[in-house]
């Protein structure tokens, strides 16, 4: 189901979104996908994805398949991610939908509709998060959403692993203000998922 309006999930949302571009700063790290391909075989209703994109500099290749598109794009870049940013393993796809902005349209026939592409994904919590993409292109709309949505997830374990790592050397130097201040920031982006296999490897490096 499409959200034509802004609920008080999907403000917060947007408020933790924007708690990670304020935290990281210029380490705000983006997800672009650069190419995009894919193979389906109708009679066994299988589907196979591959495309490049980057990360920051780092340039990647996802490669996978799934019941559709959308669904093998995501299990693609979840597995190929994971590796590093391990709270990618506590994270769901749950529901996706597309639906036709037939009011917006100009040919009559509609097939020039712009089409919004709805992904859910429940965290550790059991609470979902909602993320929506527009575009005239199916194909780009669920790209564009899927991609969104792990962006989101990277840049929110990047600035737990920041906020803890604060929190840390403040202690040290007995700063009990940036303690309090980071450990507020910290409380307000476990919200989105649990990050304790992401602490606990930092913790590990410090060791």
């Amino acid at each position: 189901m499409v959200l034509e309006y802004d609920t008080p999930e999907r403000l917060q949302q947007a408020r933790l979104e924007n708690l990670s571009k304020k935290i990281l700063k210029d380490n705000y790290v983006n997800l672009k996908i650069n190419n995009f391909s894919l193979k389906e075989d109708l009679s066994k209703e299988v589907t196979a994805i591959s495309c490049d994109a980057t990360l920051e500099k780092e340039q990647i290749v996802f490669e996978g398949g799934g019941t559709g598109p959308v669904a093998a794009l995501y299990n693609a870049m979840v597995n190929k991610l994971s590796a590093s940013y391990v709270s990618l393993e506590d994270v769901e796809f749950v529901d996706f939908s597309i639906v036709a902005k037939l009011k917006e349209k100009v040919q009559k026939s509609g097939v020039d509709a712009p089409v919004t592409a709805s992904l859910v994904i429940t965290n550790s919590n059991r609470k979902n998060l909602y993320f929506q993409a527009t575009s005239h292109s199916i194909n780009r709309a669920a790209i564009e959403v899927v991609r969104h949505s792990l962006e989101f997830f990277i840049n929110s374990e990047l600035a737990v692993i920041h906020l803890y790592e604060n929190v840390q050397e403040a202690r040290g130097r007995n700063r009990q203000d940036i303690v309090e201040k980071s450990t507020s920031y910290l409380m307000e982006l476990v919200k989105t998922t649990s990050y304790e296999k992401s602490i606990g490897r930092v913790k590990k490096l410090d060791k």
